[in-house]
Formats: C-alpha cells, structure tokens, sequence
C-alpha cells in the first residue's frame, strides 16, 4: 500500500538517525498491525515523519525497535541488535548505501511497485521529491519485518531488518531475490 504525505520529509539525514531498541509510541502518520494469533503475538509497524517504529508484543515482552530523527536521543544505529524477549530472540540488521542518482531512481521504482497492493507493506511518499520515501513491509506469518529509508537528496539507501526466532516459531525465511533485491538495493552478484 502506497500512501501520499502531507507533511514535511523530517529525516534531515542519515548522520542524524538515532537507534532506540524501548521508546514510547511516538506521533503516527500511518500504521499497520500483523496478528499472530498462533504465537499469541503481534506486530504494529508505525511510520514516523522522523522514520519508523516498529512495536512487537509477544508472550516474552515487548520489544520497541525506533529508528528515528530524535536530537539529543539514543545512539547512531549500529550494525547489529540482538535482544532477549523471553525465549524469543530479535535480531535487527542494518545497513547505508551511497548510490547514484540513477541507481537510486530505478530502486525506488522498483520499490513502489513492490508496496502496491500489498497489504503487509505500507510505503510512504513524501512531498518534495518523488523518491523520498520510507517503507514498511512486515512477514505475513511470522514476527519479522524490513524498511527502506530512501533519502534522494543525497542517494543514502538504508535498509533495516529485524528477524525474531525462538522454540514455537517458524523457521526464519528469507524474502525471494526479487524483493530482496529491491529492498536492499543489492545486485545479482552482490547476494551470491
């Protein structure tokens, strides 16, 4: 799902991305919620004008995984996170790229058709520039979910992805190489 903001873009840049892994539900411009009713978990993935939120509940606790323009908050977002929720295990990954402007238009495209109609994504467009944007797109049978931060001024591509594992849960999958590729912006050659 496509949604068209009416506010401001708020990520002034990467450098200024802090990482919080607990944070109160912060203001919303749109959200979507993944039930797991097996698991006796849920999943609301909250966009931010300053980014995402990503607000987990599971028999273990909650989890709280905000990447967000916040001053004077959290730290800059590390490589890797990895958090006990009870028996569970959540496992967030990120990574930045630089990419040329024309690189950075064809996976932004690419992007959007990927979110359309998918009712486990929820992509944001911002005004101002047709490739500012920020998706959100959730696993439809599992904890587990990934979000694009697309930032055309200066061609940063950065992508999240946080897996959860753990005694009753399905075992971890990986998105097709199609998705896999538009979400990260990688290559053929760069996922061998």
């Amino acid at each position: 799902m496509i949604v068209p903001l009416a506010v401001p873009y708020t990520d002034s840049s990467v450098a200024d991305l802090r990482f919080l892994s607990e944070a109160p539900p912060l203001p919303v411009l749109d959200a979507f919620t993944v039930e797991y009713p097996g698991l006796g978990a849920s999943l609301t993935l909250r966009l931010l004008g300053a980014s995402h939120q990503a607000l987990l509940h599971t028999p273990g606790g909650r989890y709280a995984e905000t990447l967000a323009c916040l001053p004077d908050t959290g730290d800059p977002p590390p490589v890797r996170h990895r958090e006990d929720l009870g028996d569970w295990d959540v496992r967030f990954r990120y990574r930045h790229r630089q990419l040329d402007p024309a690189r950075f238009h064809r996976l932004a495209a690419a992007l959007r058709r990927h979110a359309e109609g998918r009712p486990h994504t929820l992509l944001g467009r911002f005004p101002g520039h047709p490739d500012a944007m920020t998706c959100l797109s959730a696993h439809p049978a599992r904890p587990g979910w990934a979000t694009v931060h697309a930032y055309p001024e200066t061609g940063d591509w950065v992508h999240t992805r946080t897996v959860v594992t753990g005694p009753g849960l399905p075992d971890p999958t990986t998105l097709p190489h199609e998705i896999h590729h538009e979400l990260t912006g990688n290559t053929h050659e760069d996922i061998r």
